[in-house]
């Protein structure tokens, strides 16, 4: 195995997947939990996703073998409907199932050197293997190029460009998007982070989607 010469490279909690390949013959085991909230008119949604399993491992110093699945994702639906004698109650449906299953490499395509940035590319697929209403019923090809750059020893910036067949409602549609970051190290063991996320078009025959996230990175 490759020495370990610094603190591992996660792609969690951010959107942006890290430049950084993980060392030959080592490997990481990501984890996570997603909860989300989408109020739209009367429609309330939630959703619990876990545990949002990553593994990833060198296979040599230029290649590094990624497999990642979300989990379950246990959604919640409730809308106001009006009953047959005209009163106004609130129904709740459950839609609880795994999700698609994403399996890539990653290779390095710019080691940064002389004050250029760390450029490598991902190149993914998400495979079918999720509960109806959750899987995108289709092999989803997708290809990211995940980049970050040192502007002080406490500040860098980051991000990546990324490219997929995605399947919606009416069909399969390509989607691009791009996520933009910066991290300011205020502590030995915390980070602080905050980054947009892109997507052009966000669902097929509809606008844009624009997601701004941030907060603390804790190293235990």
């Amino acid at each position: 195995p490759a020495p370990m010469t610094d603190r591992i490279a996660t792609d969690r909690p951010a959107f942006s997947d890290t430049a950084s390949l993980v060392p030959r013959g080592r490997f990481q085991i990501e984890g996570g939990y997603q909860f989300t909230y989408d109020r739209e008119s009367k429609r309330r949604i939630y959703d619990h996703t876990f545990p949002e399993i990553a593994f990833r491992t060198g296979l040599t110093d230029w290649l590094e073998f990624r497999m990642k699945w979300n989990g379950y994702s246990l959604s919640e639906i409730s809308d106001v409907i009006k009953t047959p004698a005209g009163r106004r109650v609130r129904d709740e449906q459950h839609d609880d199932s795994g999700t698609d299953l994403n399996v890539g490499f990653k290779l390095p395509l710019l080691r940064g050197k002389e004050g250029l940035p760390n450029i490598s590319v991902i190149p993914s697929l998400n495979l079918p293997t999720g509960g109806s209403g959750k899987s995108a019923d289709n092999v989803v090809p997708e290809l990211k190029f995940p980049w970050n750059y040192a502007i002080t020893k406490e500040w860098g910036v980051y991000g990546s460009y990324f490219a997929r067949v995605n399947d919606g409602a009416n069909g399969q549609f390509f989607q691009n998007g791009v996520t933009l970051a910066t991290a300011y190290q205020v502590h030995d063991r915390v980070k602080l982070y905050l980054e947009y996320l892109g997507l052009y078009p966000g669902i097929r025959d509809e606008d844009c989607a624009h997601i701004l996230s941030g907060g603390p990175i804790i190293w235990l």
